[in-house]
């Protein structure tokens, strides 16, 4: 039950550190939305947290709760009728959604993309 096995977790892509001999990674904890000023000097305001640290919100990492609802992210209405038009219920088919399927829908196109690709980035998701 350590942050590295949690679906909050966010790991730091940088380096592995090193504390009195022992390799550990840092990562960001997106339990709670971020702050506006953050407290800590982690990333956009989340929390800064060891790998090997718990606390009692822990949720392990499972096909059913690796990736929050769909219904969470309220997507723009671009994004909105493009995911209905392809059938995308879920965020494991829309990363497996090929890009040129995506621009095939009407009225979505390399900007509805990026922001579509950059509210998934906040949650550690890439397409």
């Amino acid at each position: 039950m350590k942050c590295g096995n949690c679906k909050y977790w966010e790991a730091d892509e940088g380096e592995v550190e090193e504390y009195f001999g022992t390799p550990y990674k840092l990562g960001w904890c997106h339990r709670y939305p971020p702050f506006t000023k953050p407290l800590t000097t982690g990333k956009h305001g989340y929390i800064e947290v060891n790998e090997s640290d718990w606390c009692g919100e822990f949720r392990e990492i499972t096909p059913e709760t690796k990736y929050p609802p769909f219904n969470f992210f309220k997507f723009g209405v671009r994004t909105q009728r493009m995911l209905e038009q392809l059938g995308i219920k879920t965020i494991e088919e829309l990363i497996a959604c090929p890009k040129h399927e995506m621009f095939g829908v009407r009225n979505f196109g390399p900007g509805s993309y990026e922001q579509l690709e950059n509210k998934l980035k906040t949650y550690g998701i890439k397409l």
